[in-house]
């Protein structure tokens, strides 16, 4: 295929494709902007180059727009360098987008400070987790994701039929199975990110939340100060289960998942592996159709799928 019918067969966006919904931070649809081919390489350098200037910094719709408008107005020659780079990288607009072997996924899922912070926490605060349905998350062990496997096993992920092909070999994808390996459980409520605004608003206050959300290290200094497990305790280790490792955004979450933990007691009885895995999903799709520029699921899960695999395999030897 020539270079004038690739042009032809693209829409006009490396990133995103005009008119597809992608996720805002607070869980809404939106239309993202369309761009132009060499987005994703050019997107990515000003990432890393924000990055290295603030830690924290949250990919949000605002900053997408941003980059965008810049690549925009790029002299021709220099928005060429970034076509060419993504042609070898081999962004043609298909699944196999993101399909470089030696690439390192974005990702906002860190179970590595998930895991740190639950290692600091009083027998009382365990105690008070237990409560609320989620004792196997104080069992987990997790150091740093490995990225360029959890790159690799994106590849591989076939949303449409939930499996992984490995060498061969077909690995399921599942509510179920993520519940085995995370441990969080479906208790039969459906959970619901909406509702009314003032059913929130006192415990809304106490996070001081921003435009774009409530910050992590917010939620982290909540925990950690408490004298008490009390509910607040529990509605802030819920959010930051969420925000870091069972579904991550980014630097912040929206007030909107306050909606269906606001009564602590019926936590345990949320549908979590199910509402996890399908945001793991949609993520995945949304990165393989270059929606987004990275993935905002659970891929701790992905990544630990293929090794209980391995160990199955191993013990039916």
């Amino acid at each position: 295929m020539d270079s004038q019918q690739r042009k032809r067969k693209r829409q006009p966006g490396g990133l995103q494709k005009k008119g597809a919904p992608i996720l805002r931070a607070n869980g809404q649809d939106a239309v993202p902007t369309s761009s132009t081919y060499g987005f994703v390489s050019y997107f990515n350098e000003e990432v890393k180059r924000l990055r290295s200037e603030n830690s924290d910094l949250s990919v949000t719709l605002g900053l997408r727009k941003h980059i965008g408008k810049t690549y925009k107005e790029l002299p021709p020659e220099q928005k060429a360098r970034y076509k060419k780079r993504d042609e070898r990288m081999g962004n043609s607009g298909n699944s196999n987008s993101h399909s470089g072997d030696n690439e390192i996924v974005e990702t906002k899922c860190v179970p590595e400070r998930f895991c740190a912070l639950v290692k600091s926490l009083s027998e009382e605060k365990k105690k008070a987790i237990r409560e609320i349905g989620f004792e196997s998350l104080l069992e987990l062990r997790c150091g740093k994701l490995k990225r360029k496997l959890c790159h690799w096993l994106v590849n591989q992920f076939k949303p449409e039929r939930n499996i992984i092909e490995l060498h061969g070999q077909k690995l399921e994808l599942c509510p179920k199975m993520f519940s085995k390996i995370m441990g969080v459980k479906d208790g039969g409520m459906a959970i619901k990110i909406n509702g009314a605004s003032d059913h929130i608003a006192e415990v809304r206050r106490i996070f001081q939340p921003t435009v774009k959300g409530i910050r992590i290290r917010t939620l982290e200094e909540v925990i950690e100060q408490l004298d008490e497990a009390n509910k607040i305790f529990k509605v802030a280790f819920t959010l930051f289960a969420i925000a870091t490792l069972l579904c991550p955004i980014g630097s912040y979450i929206s007030t909107l998942f306050l909606h269906p933990i606001m009564d602590v007691s019926s936590i345990k009885s949320l549908n979590w592996a199910t509402f996890c895995y399908d945001w793991l999903v949609k993520s995945i799709c949304r990165f393989q159709n270059q929606q987004a520029a990275y993935i905002g699921g659970c891929l701790h899960f992905l990544q630990v799928r293929p090794l209980l695999q391995l160990k199955l395999s191993i013990c039916l030897l």
